[in-house]
């Protein structure tokens, strides 16, 4: 069902009670299958999207907050409360099923108020949580008030779930949760509430700010169940500031549409011309290819300048004569370790030995002096005296 131009709440509630009606059949045979984590799941993914539809609330919001919020009994402890007064009505036929039915609610309700708090006092729990219990405290007081019906305005406000900036940002609907009229403060459901200038006019005509017995952040929830009166101003509040903020989001979100689309136009643009002129799409290859080479040869750079950087932490500055043979000394420091990984400051002792003596002369004892690898030293285990064929990237570093 729509959130906007359906149903009543009354009627919405009416289609929730036919399935719940539904569910609960035979319910006293089965109700020992609700102590399992399982079929709590099953119920809760039944009655979630139920609960939410009747307050017309955002699908991010949670079971325990819709359920209540709609004053829908969790379907576990209704199964539950039948099967109680089911027992007692064999127990005893003459006792007033009526009665029986109070007192087995009344305990339904005392196990949902323990659940409630728990919820919101996990340290797992959401901040919109812990703030929808923070304004409703009492599962009893909020089940039994009849002054009003939570609709699409004010369920944003009960929940945290709706068209603020904040929320948007966590759903990654918005690129910051930053309020556009205050710099530097986060567009909460507080702050739109009692905080933002744009919503000034509303807190002094609606929440009567600055005056004896006004609705301020802390009375909230208390106000919203004190009388029909109050009932109806915080959600008058609620209509007023949601749809402000849903109608700024709509254009926002039109504007990024509209400039993802010019920017996938031009590059369908830039791609039919490139079809069109053969040349073109010649010459952008051509460029790719460069590109590619010349980030191929700064990868190589990189690795000499690294083996020369550590040939020189070795060595400090008497290694400035002998860092002129490393380019002689390459060649047979790949071919002599090529079936090994060495890390530079291995690759750098290497060269140092090599380095002492002509390229002639190394070439035949450049292999037995790479010293074996230890987690003290760092160096590089010994390669084997019959090294493979050169890579061709190595046979490139070589040549150079």
């Amino acid at each position: 069902m729509r959130n906007h131009s359906g149903p009543r709440v009354s009627k919405r509630r009416l289609l929730a009670g036919v399935s719940e009606a539904i569910i609960r059949y035979g319910a006293p045979i089965w109700a020992e299958a609700t102590d399992r984590q399982c079929c709590r799941r099953m119920l809760a993914s039944v009655q979630r999207p139920l609960a939410q539809r009747v307050v017309c609330g955002f699908r991010s919001m949670s079971y325990s907050v819709a359920v209540l919020m709609a004053r829908l009994i969790p379907h576990h402890l209704l199964i539950k409360e039948d099967a109680r007064c089911h027992q007692r009505y064999f127990a005893d036929p003459e006792a007033s099923r009526a009665v029986i039915r109070r007192e087995e609610r009344a305990v339904t309700l005392e196990v949902w108020q323990r659940e409630w708090h728990a919820n919101a006092s996990n340290p797992g729990a959401s901040r919109y949580a812990r703030w929808a219990h923070r304004l409703i405290p009492e599962v009893h007081s909020w089940m039994a008030q009849k002054r009003g019906e939570v609709d699409f305005h004010l369920a944003q406000i009960l929940s945290g779930h709706g068209f603020f900036r904040e929320f948007l940002h966590v759903c990654g609907f918005a690129p910051s949760p930053e309020c556009p009229e205050c710099t530097g403060s986060v567009e909460s459901v507080v702050h739109v509430l009692f905080h933002c200038p744009r919503f000034a006019e509303v807190r002094r005509d609606l929440l009567e700010m600055g005056v004896d017995g006004s609705i301020t952040e802390e009375n909230l929830g208390q106000m919203l169940l004190k009388s029909s009166d109050s009932w109806i101003r915080i959600q008058e509040v609620a209509c007023r500031i949601t749809t402000v903020l849903q109608v700024r989001w709509r254009e926002d979100e039109a504007a990024l549409n509209t400039l993802a689309n010019s920017t996938s136009a031009e590059a369908t643009v830039n791609a039919e011309q490139m079809q069109d002129d053969p040349a073109a799409a010649r010459r952008a290859a051509r460029n790719r290819q460069a590109r590619a080479r010349r980030a191929q040869e700064r990868v190589e750079q990189l690795g000499d300048v690294e083996l020369a950087s550590a040939f020189r932490q070795l060595y400090g500055p008497a290694a400035s004569d002998a860092t002129s043979s490393i380019p002689a000394a390459v060649p047979l420091l790949l071919e002599a370790t090529a079936t090994v990984d060495p890390t530079p400051v291995a690759a750098a002792v290497a060269v140092a030995e090599a380095a002492t003596s002509s390229a002639a002369e190394a070439a035949p004892r450049v292999a037995p002096e790479v010293a074996p690898f230890s987690a003290t030293t760092g160096m590089a285990p010994p390669s084997s005296p019959s090294s493979p064929n050169l890579s061709p990237r190595r046979r490139r570093q070589a040549q150079r």
